[in-house]
């Protein structure tokens, strides 16, 4: 069994799906058990699947051609003028 210690540093070293099967089994065993580093760790280890899947999908997701129409780049700008005016 991981000790939160080990978990951290297991976490702050490498991402978390590199690690062996057995590793991994033991890290997520904790993880969900510990009351006291289990919910950080959780988001720590969900930051790196977000941050994994980004870079997987970086290229599909930057390459697009997509473009708003005229209509609704001028609600957004209306939207963010009034934002502005709501925030002074």
């Amino acid at each position: 069994m991981f000790f939160c210690k080990q978990v951290a540093n297991a976490l702050a070293k490498t991402n978390y799906e590199d690690l062996s099967a057995w590793r991994k089994m033991l890290l997520k065993t904790h993880v969900n058990l510990c009351a006291w580093c289990g919910p950080f760790h959780k988001d720590v280890m969900q930051h790196q699947d977000m941050a994994r899947h980004l870079c997987q999908h970086e290229e599909d997701l930057f390459t697009s051609n997509e473009t708003l129409d005229d209509a609704s780049k001028e609600s957004m700008k209306i939207l963010l003028k009034n934002y502005d005016n709501d925030q002074a």
